[in-house]
C-alpha cells in the first residue's frame, strides 16, 4: 500500500493547520475538512454561510484539480455546521450549504452527512471533508 501526502501550494499553508490536506492511499484520497480560508489565511465570508460553504467548496475543487481529479471522483463528504440558530432558523442555514452544495454537484450528489456543532476556530461557520475515488 503506497500512502502519499497532498499539500497544494495553492492552498493556505498546511503547515500552519498541523496536517495534510489528504492522504492518497492507492487511488483513494483522503481529504481534511475544508474551510473558509484563501491562500493568503484570510477567512472569506465572514458570518455568512453561503460564501463560507461556497469557499469550501472552491478549496475542495482546487485540492482535486492539484491531483488531476475533480468533483466527479467525490464519493462522500462529512459537512460540519456551527449553527448558534434553534428550529426554522436553524434549518434556514442548513438550507443554504445544501443550496451551495448543489451548484458543485448539480445531479449526482456524493453520500452526505451534515453535523451541527462548534468548530475549532470562532468565525468559522462550515467545514467540509470528503473522500474521493480517482481514475487510475
Amino acid at each position: 500500500m503506497k500512502k502519499e501526502f497532498i499539500n497544494p501550494p495553492n492552498l493556505y499553508d498546511y503547515h500552519k493547520i498541523n496536517c495534510s490536506y489528504a492522504t492518497k492511499v492507492d487511488n483513494t484520497l483522503y481529504i481534511v475538512g475544508m474551510v473558509a480560508y484563501d491562500k493568503d489565511g484570510n477567512l472569506i465570508g465572514k458570518g455568512d454561510m453561503e460564501t463560507q460553504t461556497k469557499q469550501c467548496f472552491e478549496n475542495l475543487k482546487a485540492l482535486l484539480e492539484y491531483v488531476g481529479g475533480s468533483l466527479k471522483d467525490v464519493v462522500k463528504i462529512n459537512i460540519y455546521a456551527d449553527i448558534k440558530k434553534e428550529g426554522d432558523a436553524l434549518q434556514e442555514e442548513y438550507w443554504k450549504i445544501r443550496k451551495v452544495r448543489k451548484t458543485y454537484f448539480p445531479e449526482d450528489v456524493p453520500a452526505t452527512g451534515c453535523i451541527v456543532k462548534s468548530l475549532a476556530a470562532k468565525d468559522l461557520l462550515v467545514e467540509i471533508e470528503a473522500i474521493a475515488v480517482l481514475d487510475s
